[in-house]
């Protein structure tokens, strides 16, 4: 009989050892147009020469983009409101060099308009983007940082 209890232990020990739990289902990764165009995108921070020029709540910016926000559509527009607070719809983007880079186009802000970024960051919750700038007739290295 002890035998037979041991044979028994073994086979369920086996049993139990055999059974793998099922993974989980992986969540679907987002492709970048998904990502651009779930948010409404405000600007955190923007620098110049890699000095600050805005903070989003900050004291003391030298311009003004607290009232911009950008909404990316999937079909290549863009929405939002101007440093003025002023509507717009006529915008455009575009991704290039396999997505690794942005064209913005059409934008009533300036240091934003007929620009190719870099993209270094487009995740849930932060887009950055790093590229050269004109502003007031000089070219300019910029990020933006922007975030939903």
């Amino acid at each position: 009989m002890k035998k037979y209890s041991i044979l028994v232990f073994l086979f369920v020990i086996t049993f139990v050892m055999s059974c793998k739990k099922d993974d989980p289902t992986p969540t679907p990764t987002k492709t970048k147009t998904e990502i651009i165009s779930a948010h409404s995108w405000q600007i955190k921070t923007a620098l110049a020469f890699g000095v600050s020029v805005y903070e989003k709540g900050g004291t003391g910016n030298q311009r003004d983009f607290s009232k911009v926000v950008l909404n990316f559509k999937s079909d290549g527009t863009i929405t939002g409101t101007d440093t003025d607070g002023i509507s717009f719809n006529s915008a455009k983007w575009v991704f290039t060099s396999g997505e690794t880079k942005i064209t913005l186009s059409s934008l009533p802000i300036s240091i934003l308009n007929n620009v190719t970024f870099d993209i270094t960051q487009l995740v849930e919750g932060n887009f950055d983007l790093s590229g050269t700038i004109t502003y007031n007739g000089t070219a300019i290295p910029g990020v933006v940082k922007l975030i939903p």
